[in-house]
């Protein structure tokens, strides 16, 4: 007789017939379903996942039953957008959103369901259905915040989406908490995204409350990317106020780890005149020079003021870090090395 793993399984019906070539653990599981109804009818949350030749009629027909979310063909009339408790897609979708329908939120937590979820939402055809998968994430932001994987999901749709149908992830994150959002690893990028692609209606309220936490933002690891985040995106009447905030807080920050990564970014940012400020206000600061220069996000910055300032300016700051302090730190030695190789040796100290 053929051996058991040579024979050609027998499927539930024609349209689910298995060729031989398929791998063996393909041939198991398929023999199982078909030979264990209960095994069939537990798979409701993992059928997605198979291969295409690995379902047969049964699991593929419990699959497309899960995937449509209760009451979804009612809807599909009205162009397949679910309320905002459903979250679900109606019948009219294509085929990239309805594999995944009903199961976002499922999948998104998981390492290799995020990215099924991210390249879905980026290959469906229309607006309107990448709106209906994302409305599946409404109620979970406060948890997608906190999780490696459905964090990116988030993000995705915020790209991804018109600014208006992400307004529930700015209500659901104000709701949250925007200070512990701001400084949650997940949630600062998070809030980046939104002040990247949101309208300003949508983010001004969000932005004036960050400028109310201004200094402990910036002297936290991940806050502080927020506040850099804000030079470069924010409205020209909230840069306005950000500047006023960071020139008047120049030591505050400048003796701070992360407070030194502000500095860097403005000293870098597209506002002349802050670049200049900045770098000016350092410079007048005792001993503040040096003491960024032996911090590691703090040394960027001194070397970029360097490259700014010009004349007595310059010569000032490298007279200030004229120091056996210098050499004495990881971070200084490399300042040390950058005034070696910007100058020639006739103007260094």
């Amino acid at each position: 007789p053929t051996p058991a793993a040579a024979r050609p399984l027998q499927p539930v019906n024609a349209e689910a017939t298995v060729q031989i070539s398929a791998p063996f653990p393909v041939r198991a599981l398929v023999e199982r379903m078909r030979l264990n109804e209960a095994f069939v009818s537990s798979a409701t949350q993992w059928a997605g996942y198979l291969p295409e030749n690995a379902r047969t009629a049964e699991l593929a027909q419990v699959s497309a039953t899960t995937r449509l979310p209760r009451g979804s063909e009612d809807r599909s009339s009205s162009g397949g957008r679910g309320n905002s408790s459903g979250g679900g897609i109606g019948r009219d979708v294509s085929g990239a959103a309805l594999s995944i329908a009903g199961r976002v939120w499922e999948m998104a937590q998981h390492p290799q369901g995020c990215r099924e979820v991210q390249n879905r939402i980026a290959s469906v055809s229309s607006d309107e259905q990448r709106e209906a998968l994302a409305m599946e994430l409404q109620g979970h932001i406060r948890d997608a915040i906190k999780c490696p994987h459905a964090n990116h999901v988030v993000q995705k749709c915020i790209v991804m989406l018109r600014p208006h149908a992400v307004q529930f992830v700015v209500d659901e994150i104000a709701r949250a908490g925007l200070l512990a959002t701001a400084r949650h690893k997940y949630g600062c990028r998070i809030l980046q995204r939104l002040i990247e692609h949101c309208s300003d209606e949508q983010v001004r309220p969000v932005v004036n409350e960050l400028l109310l936490h201004f200094q402990s933002l910036c002297q936290h690891q991940y806050g502080n990317y927020v506040v850099t985040h804000l030079l470069e995106h924010a409205t020209d009447k909230q840069q306005a106020a950000l500047c006023m905030l960071i020139r008047q807080n120049v030591r505050i920050l400048g003796e701070h780890p992360h407070g030194c990564a502000v500095l860097g970014a403005a000293l870098t940012c597209d506002i002349a005149s802050l670049r200049t400020d900045v770098a000016r206000t350092i410079l007048s600061e005792p001993s503040l020079i040096g003491i960024m220069a032996s911090m590691r996000h703090g040394h960027v910055a001194v070397k970029n003021m360097l490259r700014l300032l010009e004349g007595d300016d310059y010569q000032a700051a490298v007279d200030a870090l004229s120091t056996e302090s210098l050499c004495s730190s990881r971070y200084g030695r490399l300042v040390a090395a950058h005034l070696g190789v910007s100058r020639p040796s006739s103007d260094s100290p």
